[in-house]
């Protein structure tokens, strides 16, 4: 079994799209595991896997801090401490 993982914008989804979902279908249909790792949130990947009938073994989201099996059920969550957020955003204001 082979794992592929694959950016989702400028890399899976280009002027090929529809070549890349077949490729992807025959890789998943040769017993191998297909991920999608992005920085695009859940319901922004959500609409195009419904859209273009996307299939994927694993979906990676938000720049991993979230996963998801191909059934939605998340795999892992990593929020950022509350404790850290104020801090943040003070420091994005000043920069």
């Amino acid at each position: 079994m082979k794992l592929l993982a694959s950016d989702y914008d400028d890399t899976f989804n280009t002027y090929d799209l529809e070549k890349n979902i077949r490729a992807v279908k025959k890789f998943m249909n040769d017993g191998n595991l297909f991920v999608i790792a992005t920085g695009r949130s859940y319901p922004q990947m959500k609409k195009d896997i419904e859209q273009y009938h996307i299939e994927y073994n694993y979906l990676v989201c938000n720049d991993g801090a979230l996963i998801f099996d191909n059934a939605g059920k998340v795999l892992y969550r990593k929020d950022i401490e509350q404790y850290l957020v104020k801090p943040i955003i003070e420091y994005i204001k000043n920069d």
